[in-house]
């Protein structure tokens, strides 16, 4: 029996890039382990993506920085209170983005 699952963040999912908003069917130990991780939450069908909570950071390895825009990047940063210091090019916003998270303290 498969789980339906709401992306909250981009991410890569085995061969499949998956987007934020992006509903897909997974495995239930499989979807337990992608919301550990601020991954996914449960479908409930509707339409809109909710706001994600600040807290709990996403596993850094587990999210696909590259598949998002600078845009995302920057909402993803502020949304997970990442500071961005003087970062203003992509390479610059990931980088920081995976300091910021890999010094965030565990939930």
């Amino acid at each position: 029996m498969s789980v339906k699952a709401r992306a909250l963040w981009g991410f890569q999912h085995g061969a499949e890039s998956v987007r934020a908003g992006d509903t897909i069917d997974v495995e239930p130990e499989t979807f337990d382990k992608l919301k550990e991780n601020g991954l996914v939450e449960k479908d409930s069908g509707s339409a809109s993506l909710p706001a994600a909570s600040g807290s709990g950071a996403p596993n850094a390895s587990a999210i696909d920085l590259d598949g998002m825009s600078l845009s995302e990047l920057r909402d993803f940063a502020a949304t997970k209170g990442v500071d961005l210091g003087e970062a203003t090019k992509k390479a610059e916003v990931q980088a920081a983005i995976k300091a910021g998270l890999a010094a965030a303290p565990e939930a």
